[in-house]
């Protein structure tokens, strides 16, 4: 049996940590198991968060960014421009024009990722090219 941490006001299972507040510890049959109590009974997640910004919905047994749209926003921002700035190069005149073809569909796909019906919260980030 191991230990972890149960959080009685989430019904969230977590590892313990050095910041793990002191509080409910419970035993664990698995060396770690990601998950939640409901009525009592361990359940884990029924597949792992998306990202480090989703909470899980005991309802609805479904992950949701818990984050604002302003600030899920400036996050998805942020990583776009970020992604645009590392393949600046590409655009360069003694690029040969393929490879700056595909990078400029690419960047211009990065450009787009505001249009998506799921942003911010659900982006499909598109592919860098294989050239």
């Amino acid at each position: 049996m191991y230990r972890a941490y149960y959080d009685r006001a989430t019904g969230e299972i977590t590892k313990i940590t050095n910041d793990t507040p002191e509080g409910d510890y419970i035993e664990v049959e698995e060396l770690w198991v990601e998950g939640f109590v409901d009525d009592g009974e361990l359940k884990a997640y029924p597949e792992p968060a998306p990202s480090i910004h989703h909470k899980f919905d005991k309802r609805t047994m479904a992950w949701y960014d818990h984050r604002s749209a302003d600030v899920a926003t400036a996050a998805v921002r942020r990583e776009r421009d970020n992604l645009i700035a590392q393949t600046d190069w590409t655009q360069l005149p003694d690029v040969s024009s393929t490879l700056k073809s595909a990078y400029t569909e690419y960047r211009q796909a990065l450009r787009d990722v505001t249009k998506q019906s799921g942003f911010p919260y659900n982006v499909e980030w598109p592919s860098k090219p294989e050239v």
